[in-house]
């Protein structure tokens, strides 16, 4: 090569080097395609706000939408019919966060062993952060959360446990606001709450209430052992091994009344403002309306009995043991229409 042509190689190097490349001039198929190897936080709130451009990128919710269906394309999202007020910018960031969490466990799950017994149910008050639960050694469990020491701190000495009777303060993990109480003359099979009260039950066929303190308020023989229950403001539902449904309002003495539910012992309940959902062992799902005590209908599952179960904004996920089925739940009806197994 003569230095004439060496010349010319080197002044195109040098105007393809001081030549600007703007991102913003790519075609916006390309610059989508790059976005989709960021977060979608990062995208939304970073680069969103740089410029007319990216903000208007930003508000698409047809590309939030796709992102979803391209990331999880085997997963129905979401589950149910949604309006066009539905948030997909603000679903997509908090689907990915979840996926990222539970992803990555090692840095978002630490373990606390429990040295008394098995637990059987918890149940998470989220007002105070509070960890409730039930024990095989026939005792209830609080815990703060926030109190939970790091893994490599997780072991019990002999001095963190001070014994008072029935009352254990666990000095180490949360001070005052943590207890353990013997409650009952069983096992304790079901806690819940309603973010005031805990209400536990138990294989010695009692319902006691509680307040956060582990100071007892009541207690109600239901004449069988409680499997579970669900709480309400001032009614208990519980479910019982006799096949009956035990209605309790706290702020009487005795339970209200008792409702026989057919077949076999039930195993969960679910309530909403007009309906109580009751999953028995024959593997049925009985629609109870709670003001005439009466059974409005009847589902019965495909496969394996309805283990537990779990009703969040009109969408009731089912667990038994070929997966989770979930329906969505009709108010006005009082119907269940199935939408999803997700099998585990």
């Amino acid at each position: 090569m003569e230095a004439s042509d060496n010349l010319h190689v080197d002044q195109t190097a040098s105007e393809l080097t001081e030549e600007p490349c703007y991102f913003l001039a790519l075609p916006t198929e390309l610059i989508l395609r790059i976005c989709d190897f960021l977060d979608s936080d990062i995208v939304i709130e970073v680069l969103g706000k740089v410029c007319e451009f990216f903000a208007v990128l930003a508000a698409d919710d047809l590309i939030w939408k796709t992102r979803i269906h391209k990331r999880w394309p085997n997963k129905r999202y979401p589950l149910r019919q949604v309006d066009a007020m539905f948030d997909w910018k603000q679903a997509c960031m908090e689907r990915e966060r979840e996926y990222r969490r539970w992803t990555d466990i090692s840095n978002h799950i630490n373990r606390t062993d429990i040295p008394f017994g098995f637990c059987v149910d918890v149940v998470h008050i989220t007002s105070s952060n509070h960890l409730i639960m039930g024990l095989r050694d026939h005792t209830l469990y609080s815990i703060k959360l926030s109190d939970i020491p790091m893994p490599e701190q997780s072991e019990l000495g002999d001095g963190d446990v001070v014994r008072d009777v029935d009352t254990l303060r666990l000095s180490g993990l949360g001070g005052r606001e943590t207890f353990q109480r013997v409650a009952h003359k069983g096992w304790i099979w079901t806690i819940s709450s309603d973010e005031e009260k805990i209400c536990s039950g138990s294989w010695d066929s009692k319902v006691l209430l509680w307040d956060y303190a582990g100071q007892q308020l009541s207690l109600y023989k239901c004449g069988s052992a409680v499997l579970c229950s669900t709480m309400t403001g001032n009614e208990i539902l519980a479910g019982t091994f006799n096949k009956t449904l035990v209605k309790i309002d706290t702020r009487v003495a005795s339970p209200v009344s008792t409702i026989l539910i057919p077949r076999r012992p039930i195993l969960c309940v679910e309530e909403t403002p007009n309906w109580a959902i009751i999953g028995n062992e024959s593997r049925q799902i009985n629609i109870m309306d709670k003001k005439t005590l009466k059974i409005y209908s009847t589902l019965r599952l495909p496969a394996g009995f309805p283990r537990s179960m779990s009703l969040k904004d009109n969408l009731l996920y089912v667990g038994t043991k070929s997966g989770i089925h979930v329906y969505s739940f009709d108010e006005a009806l009082g119907r269940l229409t199935f939408l999803e197994l997700v099998c585990l």
